[in-house]
């Protein structure tokens, strides 16, 4: 029955996205085509997926970030069983090789220093959509929702809010927060950015604080999730 029904969920976001595609043909509404697919994409794949669909819809975002995205989960993937399960962190490095974390640490320093910096406007993301909030959502990307296009962007949010990997996001960001990467480089930045939040005023200085900082972001977006 559960598998009938994820078949049906499938089937109707199918359909949604052909939908998608042919507003897109509409003049002045291929961003929002594009930015739809992107949600529909929270609630498809694993959860690294949601998690970088996600970061890729902040306005901060750039081509930077999205190739680094893409690297970090091509490194990830083979061992997205065991991320999702929670696995001791050594036993998830093992599976993937330390040289292949070693090669991509840049690309996950990229990632999660990003999230540090932006995790505000990525729990906005999340909050819109778990919310179906067309108007918030706007907000938060920067895309403008035609009015003919209202009605089914609506459908997508509506679809996509109740499949949000709430337990599986959180365990990405337990996983990523044991990585040894992304402690240093830009700390003054990051601090400048986010000095409102009590959590980094007590943690500064340590050589934790961005650990401590990235896993309040992904406690937070698991609420956001669970609603």
């Amino acid at each position: 029955m559960q598998k009938d029904q994820e078949q049906l969920n499938e089937n109707l976001m199918d359909k949604i996205q052909l939908a998608l595609d042919a507003i897109g043909l509409i003049p002045g509404a291929g961003e929002i085509a594009d930015g739809m697919n992107t949600v529909i994409s929270l609630a498809r794949g694993n959860p690294l997926e949601a998690l970088l669909s996600a970061i890729s819809m902040v306005p901060a975002a750039g081509d930077a970030v999205g190739k680094g995205g893409k690297l970090v989960l091509k490194v990830l993937d083979p061992a997205m069983d065991l991320i999702k399960a929670s696995k001791p962190a050594a036993d998830i490095v093992k599976k993937l090789g330390p040289k292949n974390i070693e090669k991509a640490k840049d690309a996950f320093k990229l990632v999660k220093n990003f999230i540090v910096k932006n995790g505000d406007d990525i729990k906005e993301v999340f909050a819109s959509v778990k919310n179906a909030d067309i108007d918030a959502l706007s907000k938060a990307t920067g895309i403008k929702v035609p009015k003919l296009a209202r009605g089914k962007v609506e459908q997508v949010l509506k679809v996509v809010s109740d499949k949000l990997p709430e337990n599986e996001i959180d365990a990405i960001f337990k996983f990523l927060s044991e990585l040894p990467v992304g402690e240093d480089e830009g700390k003054e930045e990051v601090v400048s950015e986010s000095i409102h939040h009590n959590s980094l005023l007590i943690a500064m200085g340590k050589p934790e604080w961005v650990n401590e900082r990235f896993l309040q972001i992904g406690n937070e977006i698991q609420q956001i999730i669970e609603g």
